[in-house]
C-alpha cells in the first residue's frame, strides 16, 4: 500500500465558526486583487515550497471546504477482472471499504500488456454503459481509465446521516472535501494494482466533479496531472470576479442549493468575496510542480470561464518559479456545460506532451 501524501491540516476545534485561528469576515482586510501565491518571495523546491503549499491550502480548508479526515485502511471485496473490447484491455471492478464505515464501487479499465500504464482517474462510474465508447477510446490511446461512485462516500444532497459525514459527525467538512478524500482513498487501492504507473495518474471531473478534482489534486501529491473541467465557483473560477451570468458565492451557498458542498464558513463570504484571504488560484498553485490543465467551455457562463482564466494566470508565477511553466495550460472550446469525448481526448493530448505517448493499442 502506498502511503498517502494527502495533506492533513486539522485545527483544534473552537466554539462557533470563528476563532483567533480562523477570524471572521469582520476581522479580515479587504483584498480586491487576487493575492500573490508567492507572498512576494521565492521558494526553493522541496521543503520550502512544501511549506508554502501548506500556507496556501490552510485558508482554503479553513474557510471554504473544511478539513477532510485522515487516511484510513482500504480493503477490497467482490473483485472481478474480465477482458473487454476483444482483448483491447481488461475491466477490473471491486467494492472498496474505506475504513469501517464507508464503501464505494470502483473500477479501472487497463490496456492489454504489462505496462505500467498511465491512468485517467475520473470522479464518475466509468463502468456504466453510456461510457463504454469513452472507455474504448482511452484503451486505444494506451491509457487506463478509473472511476468510483462518489455518492456512496457522501450523498449529493443535504444529508449528513450517512456516508463519511456520519462516520465523523463532529467534523464540519463539506461534501466536496468528502469526495476529495474519496479520490485519495480510491487511489490507495488503485496504486496496488499491477500495471498502474504510480507516476502517471491524472485526475479529472466535470462541474462539481471538477471542483472535487482540483481540491483532491491540490491536497494529494500522488496525482501527477490535475484537470478541473468546467468547475466554476468553488473550482477553478475566482470567487472575487463574477463574469457574465456567472454563479456567485452567495448563489452556490444558498441553503436551497449547494451550501452542503462547503464548510459553513464559506457562506459568510457571499457578497463579501473581497474579504477572503485566498482565492482559487491558491489551489492551482499548490499543484506545482506537478501538472495542471484547466478546461472550460466558451458558452458555459454559469461556470465563469473568464474568472477561471484569471485564477490560472494568477497561479502561473508558482510554475514559473519552479521552472515548470510547461506543466500547465488553460483551454477553452466552443460549446456549453458538458463533458464530451473530445475533452477527454484533449486531456490525453496534454498528458502525451508531458509524459510521452504510450504505445497505442491495435485499431482493428
Amino acid at each position: 500500500m502506498h502511503i498517502a501524501a494527502f495533506i492533513a491540516l486539522n485545527l483544534t476545534a473552537a466554539d462557533g465558526l470563528w476563532s483567533d485561528a480562523v477570524p471572521g469576515p469582520g476581522d479580515l482586510p479587504m483584498v480586491t486583487e487576487l493575492p500573490d501565491v508567492l507572498a512576494g518571495r521565492t521558494y526553493a523546491p522541496g521543503e520550502e515550497w512544501e511549506a508554502r503549499r501548506r500556507d496556501m491550502l490552510r485558508p482554503a480548508l479553513d474557510y471554504e471546504y473544511g478539513h477532510p479526515p485522515e487516511a484510513v485502511e482500504v480493503t477490497a471485496t467482490d473483485t472481478t477482472t474480465e477482458p473487454v473490447f476483444d482483448g483491447l484491455g481488461t475491466l477490473h471492478r471491486a467494492t472498496l471499504h474505506l475504513g469501517d464505515a464507508v464503501s464505494t464501487p470502483f473500477a479501472v479499465y487497463l490496456p492489454a500488456g504489462e505496462g505500467p500504464h498511465p491512468i485517467l482517474f475520473v470522479i464518475t462510474p466509468v463502468w456504466i454503459d453510456e461510457l463504454r465508447g469513452a472507455a474504448e477510446a482511452m484503451l486505444r490511446r494506451g491509457y487506463g481509465w478509473a472511476g468510483f461512485g462518489h455518492e456512496e462516500i457522501a450523498p449529493d444532497r443535504h444529508d449528513r446521516t450517512i456516508g463519511l459525514h456520519a462516520a465523523y459527525p463532529e467534523d464540519e467538512f463539506g461534501t466536496l472535501a468528502a469526495w476529495a478524500w474519496g479520490f485519495s482513498r480510491c487511489a490507495d487501492y488503485l496504486l496496488t494494482l499491477p500495471g498502474v504507473d504510480p507516476n502517471r495518474i491524472a485526475i479529472t471531473g466535470h462541474s462539481r466533479g471538477g471542483k472535487t478534482a482540483l481540491l483532491a489534486g491540490a491536497l494529494d501529491t500522488r496525482f501527477a496531472l490535475v484537470i478541473p473541467h468546467c468547475s466554476g465557483t468553488g473550482g477553478a473560477a475566482a470567487s472575487r470576479f463574477r463574469g457574465f451570468k456567472a454563479e456567485s458565492v452567495a448563489l452556490i451557498t444558498d441553503p436551497k442549493r449547494f451550501d452542503y458542498w462547503f464548510h459553513p464558513r464559506f457562506a459568510a463570504f457571499g457578497h463579501k468575496e473581497f474579504l477572503l484571504p485566498f482565492d482559487q488560484h491558491f489551489l492551482m498553485a499548490a499543484v506545482a510542480p506537478r501538472a495542471l490543465l484547466v478546461q472550460e467551455a466558451r458558452d458555459d457562463f454559469w461556470a465563469n470561464p473568464t474568472a477561471s482564466q484569471a485564477t490560472w494566470r494568477a497561479a502561473l508565477p508558482a510554475f514559473r518559479m519552479l521552472d515548470v511553466e510547461e506543466h500547465t495550460a488553460w483551454t477553452i472550446r466552443d460549446g456549453e456545460h458538458s463533458m464530451p469525448l473530445e475533452d477527454y481526448l484533449g486531456m490525453l493530448d496534454f498528458a502525451d506532451r508531458l509524459w510521452g505517448a504510450p504505445s497505442p493499442r491495435a485499431t482493428d
